[in-house]
């Protein structure tokens, strides 16, 4: 179980970073080098690939919305309701 969390922590860092890899291509890369560790360790491997790129789009998410007041995204998301 750790070595899916811990190359599925990698793979979802690496998915983030890189535009045009899919996590459904992070998840077949660090399936390569994981050995035999089943449906149930693949599972938890595409879980930990989502939880990593949903906690690194929230904390960019949460860069944007702390943005200087007189830029643009301050000024959008003081608009919003």
């Amino acid at each position: 179980i750790a070595q899916a969390v811990g190359f599925g922590t990698f793979a979802g860092t690496l998915t983030s970073l890189f535009p045009g890899l899919s996590p459904a291509q992070g998840a077949v890369l660090a399936s390569q080098f994981t050995r035999k560790i089943g449906s149930y360790g693949f599972m938890i491997l595409v879980g930990s690939i989502g939880a990593e790129v949903s906690a690194r789009v929230s904390v960019s998410f949460r860069g944007a919305i702390s943005a200087a007041p007189g830029s643009i995204a301050g000024a959008v998301f003081s608009l919003s309701p």
